[in-house]
């Protein structure tokens, strides 16, 4: 970069445009990573509007309090599940909707980042970590996943809220109390960003005349705390027993953090937790050093003591909950912090010198994080499960009319044993009512034809389950058409349709003959039952939209009649 170019970012309108460009490439980015993700995991809640309460999963056919308020893992998430609600009712099940919508929120934090930093630093020092944050592939959890727009939403109107703040009006109170209130029914983020509020309140000389600010979301979220209750969930997870994890968690947070900053933690294929390393720890060291050096100045800023509250008080509550400092979840907001309090701490000391050095780590750090951001996409977590999710989605809405409501596919047994087990399920009736407010999720069928035959064969299993499809013990067939279907010679086994209706069958020799079935995979899928040697079954198969039909598999002799 010319040192006309950085001069010319040293212009705000400059500045800005440069970091609206970052966003514009950032966005691409994340949706060509995020393309083929789809609700799954803790979006299965959103999606089917169900509520844990004492132990027990309550589906909500509307959006009554019950769900709106009810916590999740013990935290208000009243926020993302409006924002997933508004995108439901504009774009449907779209998932692309909803990381475009994740992307958003993600520009509005970092715009926020940006404006805080550059009032203390400049334009310049501003910028540089802020184009990092938008490519922070070491947190690629909260870019990619559009469930984590609950804390991009915190964050945005948190930072706002201080933003507001600075305005040393009435307006800029009301803001401030306004927009700290909307950070706190957004997600689990909120007390620590009012913990900085309070803060910065309390450190002013004013500080009863303007309690309000904060005490009203306090006060908001006690109250809803205590409402909770009822829940029984496990509202907090924090515990004595894990004090002695917090110094640990402390450092390797701080660690893990500043390697992503700088782009030196290693890049870890398919992943959504990074490493902590030697040079992380090293930076961890030097980043204290420096900012005890700056306490022990006179005229340090309440801001700085704030942040520096805001980012140990997130770090040390993740050590009394035994959380892991290097989930790629916790990474994005304690980036966040660290930046805003190493803007606090250098707040008019930036010359041209400093902000090209920031530029120059900015710059080094990219590379690095954009392979994060992209290693093993296709691969991940969210890619695999949406193939899943969504092949068990297409045999649900084949199933509808038949399937039981309360009937979780991915928590079947048989359904599990082929891939298909998913770390939280829906029942198929909060899934349909789904489909009947917003629209499927499910791959169509053209779309299923061409998935790999794992995730046909998960749909065959899952449809066959849903709809009941078992032998059943049944008197001969009476004045029906039969035949004997044997395998070819040289063949293992048998193969011939199933049409909707009623097909009666037997071994047709002395001895058992084990029948399966399959319907969109390219092999049998599922053993339907080892038949007795003169034992009769019915089997019925109900029609649906697929105009495939089933398929038996018979390892013998069988007499087939319709």
């Amino acid at each position: 970069m010319t040192r006309r170019g950085l001069a010319a970012l040293r212009d705000i309108r400059i500045a800005w445009a440069a970091l609206a460009a970052a966003m514009l490439g950032s966005g691409a980015l994340i949706l060509a990573t995020a393309h083929g993700e789809s609700f799954g995991i803790d979006e299965m809640f959103y999606l089917g509007r169900m509520v844990e309460d004492s132990g027990r999963i309550v589906q909500h056919h509307s959006l009554d309090l019950g769900y709106l308020l009810g916590p999740y893992n013990g935290h208000l998430q009243l926020g993302g599940k409006l924002i997933y609600e508004a995108t439901f009712a504009l774009f449907g099940a779209d998932y692309s909707a909803f990381v475009v919508v994740n992307v958003l929120a993600l520009w509005a934090a970092v715009g926020l980042i940006f404006e805080l930093a550059r009032r203390r630093v400049g334009p310049l020092a501003a910028l540089a970590p802020c184009v990092v944050l938008l490519f922070l592939g070491f947190a690629r959890e909260v870019l990619l996943w559009p469930f984590d727009v609950h804390t991009l939403a915190a964050i945005a109107f948190g930072l706002g809220a201080f933003l507001a703040l600075e305005r040393e009006d009435r307006l800029g109170d009301v803001l401030a109390c306004v927009l700290l209130t909307l950070s706190v029914v957004a997600v689990a983020l909120k007390q620590k960003l009012l913990v900085g509020m309070a803060l910065l309140v309390l450190w002013r000389p004013d500080r009863l005349r303007r309690l309000w600010i904060f005490a009203v979301p306090a006060a908001l979220y006690v109250a809803w705390w205590i409402w909770a209750r009822r829940f029984h969930q496990d509202q907090s997870a924090l515990s004595i027993d894990n004090l002695h994890l917090i110094p640990k968690t402390v450092f390797y947070a701080a660690a893990a953090v500043l390697g992503s900053l700088t782009g030196t933690n290693p890049v870890l294929y398919a992943t959504y937790i990074t490493a902590v390393t030697w040079f992380g720890k090293a930076l961890a060291v030097l980043a204290a050093l420096a900012v005890a050096a700056r306490l022990a100045r006179r005229s340090v800023p309440a801001a700085l003591w704030a942040w520096l509250a805001v980012v140990l008080f997130y770090w040390v509550t993740m050590g009394a909950a035994a959380r892991p400092p290097e989930g790629s979840r916790y990474v994005f907001f304690g980036a966040v912090g660290a930046i805003l309090v190493g803007a606090e701490a250098l707040r008019g000391r930036v010359g041209p010198r400093l902000a090209l050095g920031v530029v120059v780590v900015a710059l080094l750090a990219l590379p690095a994080n954009i392979a994060q951001l992209r290693s093993g996409a296709a691969a991940d977590t969210l890619h695999h499960d949406a193939g899943v999710s969504r092949a068990e989605f297409t045999a649900l809405e084949l199933a509808d009319g038949r399937v039981s409501p309360e009937y979780i596919v991915s928590a079947d047994p048989a359904v599990a044993a082929a891939g298909g087990g998913l770390y939280i399920g829906i029942p198929a009736g909060a899934y349909l009512r789904s489909v009947a407010r917003h629209g499927s999720a499910a791959f169509t069928l053209a779309e299923l034809r061409g998935q790999p035959d794992e995730l046909r064969t998960i749909a065959d299993i899952a449809l066959a389950r849903s709809i009941g499809l078992a032998p059943q013990a049944a008197p001969g067939p009476g004045g029906r058409r039969c035949r004997v279907l044997a395998p070819a010679p040289g063949a293992e086994s048998a193969v011939f349709p199933l049409p909707p209706g009623t097909t009666f069958f037997e071994p047709a020799g002395a001895h058992p003959v084990t029948v399966g079935a399959h319907r969109f995979a390219d092999g049998q899928s599922l053993v339907l039952e080892e038949v007795p040697a003169g034992a009769w079954r019915r089997l019925t198969v109900p029609r649906d939209a697929a105009p495939e039909p089933w398929r038996a598999v018979a390892d013998g002799p069988l007499r087939v009649c319709r």
